[in-house]
């Protein structure tokens, strides 16, 4: 099991950020195609359980973060919306984090350059 959700995260991360949570959307969906409907339901409980866990993480000591990350990522193998505003969040988290690397460099670089 550790092993298929490595590949899964592998692949993941191989997709395209910006549409990487559309496309896993979209594979989903085809390989649910004709299954059971309670898979569905299933998936939604538990993206509402890691958010839940999410929620009593934040004012516990506990990874909250990762919890709300995974519910974001089952709720968006169920939702198009939810998959697109994970996308979107992503290229705007990706470039905040960028323009901090890249301020901190300078402002490191000016501590540590002969005066």
């Amino acid at each position: 099991m550790l092993a298929r959700l490595k590949e899964h995260w592998s692949a993941f991360k191989r997709l395209e950020p910006g549409k990487r949570f559309q496309t896993h959307y979209r594979q989903h969906r085809q390989s649910e195609a004709g299954k059971s409907p309670v898979r569905r339901v299933l998936y939604v409980m538990a993206g509402v359980l890691a958010f839940v866990v999410g929620v009593i993480l934040v004012f516990i000591p506990g990874p909250a973060i990762l919890f709300f990350l995974i519910a974001g990522g089952l709720f968006a193998t169920q939702s198009l919306f939810v998959a697109r505003a994970l996308d979107w969040s992503e290229l705007r988290t990706r470039a905040a984090v960028k323009a901090l690397r890249k301020r901190f460099s300078r402002q490191r670089a000016a501590l540590h350059s002969p005066r």
